[in-house]
This record gives structure tokens, sequence and C-alpha cells, in this order.
């Protein structure tokens, strides 16, 4: 499993502030092209590994216990940390202004109810296949602060945009912003699941 390593940052006037660096391994599998049958094969690898971990967490996640119950799902701080990286490599493919067929589904505000997200999937289940698989959606932003499970919310949405990038679209709203999370309520969630020094770690990734 490939997860990035924290520093203590050199310039930050935060003496407790460490710097999140990526693992050297990813870096370079992302700037090299395999062509030989060993860089194939360690690729196709990576990628079913990625395949099952992000099967596993959407899994996980869309369990009536979180879901529709409204209780936390017990993150481990590396796992969210590999979500980041993977959810950061897609956005940084897209250009600002997204580009999505119609028909869709645009959500708004979210601040994050994940009960609410899903009770808004469930409109459209067919019965045998999730909501979020048959349409494709517009996400404004505000994913997080106010709700008492905005991690859950925020890293699901991150999760479906990573395994589905062409048909989840992802916005910025207000609420995607250091200022407002210090004030709103992301950032306390962030440190009474993780602790002081992670939670503090992961906002400011």
């Amino acid at each position: 499993q490939a997860v990035g390593t924290m520093r203590r940052s050199q310039d930050d006037t935060n003496p407790n502030r460490r710097e999140y660096t990526e693992p050297e391994e990813m870096e370079e599998e992302s700037r090299t092209t395999p062509n030989t049958p060993q860089q194939r094969n360690r690729k196709t690898k990576t990628a079913k590994y990625k395949d099952r971990k992000l099967d596993r967490f959407i899994q996980a996640l869309s369990h009536e216990r979180y879901a529709k119950q409204g209780h936390h799902y017990n993150f481990k701080f590396n796992d969210v940390l590999q979500i980041l990286i993977w959810i950061k490599a897609v956005l940084m493919t897209e250009k600002p202004l997204v580009k999505c067929l119609f028909p869709c589904v645009v959500v708004g505000d979210i601040h994050g109810q994940f009960t609410d997200l899903f009770r808004l999937f469930s409109y459209f289940n067919d019965g045998e296949t999730a909501g979020y698989l048959t349409q494709r959606y517009v996400f404004l932003g505000d994913y997080i602060d106010r709700g008492k499970q905005s991690l859950e919310t925020i890293v699901f949405v991150f999760l479906l945009k990573i395994k589905f990038p062409k048909s989840i679209f992802l916005l910025r709203g207000n609420h995607e912003s250091k200022p407002i999370n210090r004030v709103y309520g992301f950032m306390n969630e962030l440190v009474q699941r993780f602790d002081q020094d992670r939670g503090n770690d992961m906002f400011h990734m």
C-alpha cells in the first residue's frame, strides 16, 4: 500500500504543522509510461488494487449503519491519505470549467448530511442498481461543515469521482475554504476523529 509521509514544514509559522509528501513511487509512476512488461504488470496490479480498495469503501459506506442511521465510519488515517492522493490526481486533470452531458442531476449543499445524500441517491435507484450508478451528478459544493458526518460525505463523493470520473463532477462552494471550515465544524470533526496532530495534518492537506 502506497501512502505518503508527514514531515515538519520548514517555512510554516506554526511549529506543529507538518507537510505532506507524496510517495516517490507514485510520483514516478505518474511521470513514466510503462514500456517494459514489468512496468505494465506493476501498473495492472496497482490498478486492480485501487479498484478493490475503492469498491470496498463504497460498499462499506453504503451500509445502512452509516448511510441511513448516521453512525461514524471508523476510518483509518492512512486510508484517507490514500484517497486524497487519488482524488488529487483525478482533479488535477480537469479544467476549471467542466462540461457535463444531459441528462444530469444537480446537487446543492450537503453540509455533512450523509443520510440526505443517500436519500437523494435512493430516488434514482432502479431496484437493482444503486442510484449513484444510474445518473450523472454535478455537485455544486458545500459538502462539509455543520453536519455530523462531514468526513463520510466528502470521502464518499471523492470515491465516486475517482471510480466514475466521467459521471461525477465536483465543484467548489464557499465552504471549500479553510477559514470557513475552521469555524463551521469540519476541522473540529477531524481532530475529534483522529486526534489533534493527525486531524490538523489532514485539515491542511
